[in-house]
């Protein structure tokens, strides 16, 4: 049965790392598609890494990695791809998976539909299409992602509608030809996927999905100079070119 790899990565998500698992765990995905959930704690000093754990030992599905310290967002995504491409088909599916509950994971049955309907290396998540948009997301927060996404795509030609979404669903063997070039630690991987993606020539789609942000009261991590770093890190990909070295 083909699968689609979920990859958490999550620092202090204790409050909804359960239920982020719980909701996966419920979607009904379409004909023989199963799903397998790889939580990467990033060092939590919650109960995240306990509840990881329990949920590895409760659901055959589930595997659980922890860092000694704490790397990012981005180290987690590596480590998680890391697990996931080396046991996993080249035609299956692997996605990133917030556990802040700001995303559905039943709408990744719809990108199973369209990568099985459409010739698509990787889907990309959209916000901020006419259906999703929701004036609980700031003004500001949506002008910024706006900025990023346009930016991003001047340099990688890529056309996404919002380059920042978590949901980058990739099929296992074009995640395997960029792994090498993510090298992003923090948010700064969101950027450095796409203009991985461009490098390889992958053939990108958007699509819409729902969307209900927290705040940074709620626990919402990523802040300005993270902003900075996605343009930086734009900027040095495309600078980079076809090299894999540092940004």
């Amino acid at each position: 049965m083909p699968q689609i790899h979920v990859i958490i990565p999550c620092f202090n998500e204790a409050p909804t790392l359960c239920i982020c698992v719980d909701r996966i765990l419920a979607v009904e995905w379409p004909d023989s598609w199963t799903a397998s959930i790889c939580i990467v704690n990033d060092d939590s000093t919650d109960e995240t890494g306990s509840i990881a754990e329990e949920l590895s030992i409760r659901h055959e599905s589930v595997t659980a990695f922890h860092h000694d310290r704490n790397q990012g967002k981005g180290a987690a995504v590596r480590t998680g791809l890391d697990h996931v491409l080396s046991e996993a088909a080249s035609d299956e599916l692997v996605v990133i998976q917030d556990a802040d509950l700001e995303y559905d994971p039943s709408d990744l049955v719809e990108a199973i539909l369209r990568f099985d309907d459409e010739d698509l290396d990787a889907i990309i998540g959209d916000r901020f299409a006419a259906w999703t948009r929701s004036s609980s997301m700031g003004q500001f927060h949506m002008m910024v992602n706006r900025l990023l996404t346009e930016t991003s795509n001047a340099l990688t030609g890529l056309g996404l509608a919002d380059m920042e979404c978590c949901y980058k669903v990739m099929r296992v063997r074009i995640a395997r030809s960029i792994l090498p070039s993510l090298r992003e630690k923090r948010f700064g991987i969101e950027p450095q996927l796409a203009a991985c993606l461009a490098r390889e020539n992958a053939r990108v789609g958007n699509m819409p999905v729902s969307y209900s942000p927290r705040t940074t009261k709620e626990g919402k991590k990523i802040g300005f100079l993270d902003g900075m770093r996605a343009l930086y890190v734009i900027f040095s990909e495309w600078f980079k070119g076809g090299s894999d070295d540092d940004a």
